[in-house]
């Protein structure tokens, strides 16, 4: 049994990416936890309340949502918060109501605040969601896409908390022997990045008019890709953690089990289908974007003063368009396609720096995870006894 692994070179993967950051980052984020830590009793636990800071939430909004404008990131902020309390809750829970869901069912009616309020925390965030998203504003079927991507987080949530009863029972899941590949789909819906995504399109009045379906087909698979990437590199993340507290349900866990692989042939596949992915992402960017596509100026804006670790980024400003391109179609739906895009790229570049700024994976080593790339497996907690209660 391997007591150790060495992480792939995230950063260099994701090193074509550019790293920028919200200048906003800093007083969202004391802002955000204020609120959080202000809520009611009982929704939030003590420990999760206390795990904002150490989380680093709104730095990684921050590096996500870099030109957002400060009330935007703040929604966004919040929504991603929930998001990583909600992930860590469904890891153990055995029950929907342990994840926060009021129902075990959701309605078929595409209103989005219908959607929030299924649930104990994210209904708190339904007087901040109404002041900034109007659903009578917002692209025709965007309410119906984001109930979608709700309703897809919460079957996800459902079907691991089933996983997680028929562990403790049984000692086995169907949800870990249908396959890597499903396994990779219910990982998607659980992490809610989707449903992040669809509020960024919203608050930033992305509408893709003008777009034609083809360029429409090619976003989707590169939102496709950028999905996949996010759970593997958070799950790489993750793998030490999970495993510390018997929690099967990570990627690496699943690849080591199905594909009979070690440890670290596991660590490696990972880091291969990373690269295929980040291949697929540029190739279909290239099919949206001529190659003399505007280039952007972004001046120097750094916020290392408020970060343990030095990281190289600039501050994004907003989004503007070359005079001199010639491309003939709609500039609204390029406008539109480029943000998505962007949008996504920020995201996979942020994620992979947030991994060792974050405490949630490992701890206060981060930095030096980041530099030497090895990482010492936590032994594994002792399994509490079956007594059937």
């Amino acid at each position: 049994m391997s007591s150790s692994f060495q992480l792939p070179d995230l950063l260099g993967l994701t090193g074509s990416f550019e790293l920028r950051t919200n200048r906003h980052c800093r007083f969202v984020t004391d802002a955000s936890e204020k609120w959080f830590q202000e809520l009611p009793e009982g929704v939030l636990t003590a420990e999760e309340s206390a795990r904002y800071k150490p989380t680093k939430a709104g730095l990684l909004a921050a590096l996500c949502f870099p030109t957002c404008d400060l009330p935007q990131l703040r929604l966004l902020t919040d929504f991603l918060f929930v998001l990583i309390v909600c992930h860590e809750r469904v890891m153990g829970a055995l029950s929907p109501a342990d994840c926060g869901w009021v129902t075990h069912e959701m309605d078929e009616d595409p209103d989005p605040v219908q959607c929030l309020t299924k649930h104990a925390v994210f209904g708190h965030l339904v007087p901040s969601f109404s002041k900034l998203v109007d659903p009578q504003k917002v692209r025709k079927d965007w309410s119906t896409r984001f109930c979608l991507a709700f309703h897809n987080y919460h079957s996800g949530q459902v079907e691991l908390v089933a996983s997680n009863s028929d562990l403790k029972a049984h000692g086995k899941s169907s949800t870990l022997d249908q396959g890597a590949d499903a396994f990779l789909e219910l990982r998607r819906k659980v992490g809610g990045w989707d449903i992040l995504f669809l509020l960024h399109e919203a608050l930033e009045d992305i509408r893709y008019e003008g777009a034609t379906d083809q360029e429409l087909d090619t976003l989707e698979e590169i939102m496709a890709s950028t999905g996949d990437t996010l759970s593997w590199i958070l799950d790489i993340a993750a793998y030490n953690a999970d495993q510390s507290h018997n929690n099967p349900h990570n990627l690496i866990s699943v690849f080591m089990s199905r594909n009979h692989l070690s440890l670290q042939g596991a660590i490696n596949y990972a880091a291969n289908q990373i690269k295929k992915r980040l291949s697929s992402l540029e190739s279909m960017e290239s099919l949206l974007f001529s190659p003399n596509s505007d280039s952007r100026s972004r001046p120097h804006h750094s916020l290392a003063a408020w970060l343990p670790l030095q990281l190289n980024w600039t501050s994004a400003p907003a989004m503007t368009k070359n005079p001199t391109h010639m491309d003939p179609r709609p500039p609204e739906a390029l406008e539109d396609l480029r943000s998505v895009v962007q949008n996504r790229k920020d995201s996979i570049v942020g994620v992979s720096n947030w991994i060792y700024e974050t405490e949630l994976y490992f701890g206060t080593k981060g930095e030096e995870v980041r530099i030497f790339g090895w990482v010492f497996l936590t032994p594994p907690a002792v399994p509490e006894t079956m007594t059937g209660n």
